[in-house]
């Protein structure tokens, strides 16, 4: 099977993969590490792929069970990436910023899928919880990449949210947790309150705290999700397959969940480089083009396009405080002897 040319509607479709995702066995996980790993240009359309069916399967089984099934709400969401897709087939510029595009609507179509089952069931099955919900607004706070934003929840938690990210909140809070749903990465200083634990969701990742600063990076086209506690105490739980998972962080500690291998690790924290982004700082360490671009894109909100032949001598490592793109291309520049040019939102590299 030539997965090379596959698209995000090709993995969804595909019964081995869907296999691998809901059912992984060690033939199959061997198979499909070795490929992400020949294939790194892939890996973000996998991990998309891996997101959806993961969030459906775990929305399908656990939260509403007969009344949703996996293959329709798979099928419902196909038919919007395969809309979206064809939405900017006319679309100018390259494959990279067409993909760029499609994503959100992918993410916004999941995103109501899920919702609209949510609502069937809590209508279907409990007419009290219906009422409730209809009796609290649900507050998205959104950044685009190159805007960066704090803001204040309604229990007076300051959050720091990153460019690229959202965080999804009931206000007023329920009357027994905080909940907070985010995408991305943010740093949360919770309100101290005790008998209303704060808890942030990231896919199959919550962080449970009541009164201390942490930060959550969980983007989509990441294969880790990261935990990292400045002070306090939380208490991470992995959901989905791997519940019942539950890990303990103090202060300077970090947990780092792989979704695709199931697998976490605690250790300490580089406070730099994993909390530096909300005083304005970008630390590389020894990150190649793709890395660095993401990175860049995200944080400026810029797209690039690459001509030339890229090779492995990509081994970026610095910290940038608060500097403009322009200085970091420059010093890229230098480094590299690459040539480069902005225009507008656009930056075009000549390896």
């Amino acid at each position: 099977m030539n997965y090379h040319n596959y698209k995000l509607e090709d993995f969804l479709t595909d019964e081995d993969f869907k296999k691998w995702v809901i059912e992984p066995d060690a033939d199959r996980n061997q198979f499909w590490q070795s490929w992400i790993a020949s294939n790194p240009e892939k890996k973000n359309t996998v991990y998309q792929a891996i997101e959806i069916i993961r969030g459906i399967k775990f929305r399908s089984s656990e939260d509403f069970e007969d009344h949703v099934h996996f293959d329709d709400q798979l099928e419902t969401t196909l038919e919007a990436i395969l809309q979206a897709d064809e939405s900017t087939t006319e679309q100018k510029g390259n494959h990279r910023n067409r993909f760029f595009y499609v994503i959100p609507k992918i993410a916004a179509s999941l995103l109501f899928i899920i919702a609209s089952a949510a609502f069937f069931y809590y209508i279907t099955i409990s007419p009290e919880k219906a009422e409730n919900v209809a009796n609290i607004n649900t507050t998205i706070k959104e950044n685009p990449a190159g805007q960066r934003s704090t803001l204040r929840l309604p229990d007076g938690t300051v959050v720091n949210l990153n460019s690229s990210s959202s965080i999804t909140y009931q206000d007023p809070f329920t009357d027994s947790t905080r909940n907070v749903e985010l995408v991305g990465e943010a740093f949360f200083e919770v309100a101290h309150d005790p008998n209303k634990p704060f808890v942030v969701t990231s896919g199959t990742v919550q962080t449970v705290a009541i009164g201390t600063s942490f930060n959550v990076r969980a983007f989509q086209s990441e294969q880790d999700i990261r935990v990292s506690l400045a002070t306090g105490k939380v208490k991470v739980k992995i959901t989905g397959k791997a519940s019942g998972r539950e890990t303990l962080l103090e202060p300077g500690q970090q947990l780092a969940y792989d979704k695709v291998l199931e697998t976490q690790e605690k250790k300490e924290l580089d406070e730099l480089f994993d909390l530096g982004w909300k005083d304005g700082i970008i630390v590389f360490e020894d990150a190649d083009l793709n890395e660095f671009i993401t990175t860049v894109e995200r944080w400026y909100g810029v797209t690039f396009e690459v001509s030339g032949t890229q090779t492995s001598r990509w081994h970026i490592k610095g910290k940038f405080d608060n500097e403009t793109l322009k200085e970091i291309m420059e010093g890229l520049s230098f480094t590299y002897n690459i040539q480069y040019e902005m225009e507008g939102k656009k930056v075009k590299i000549k390896l």
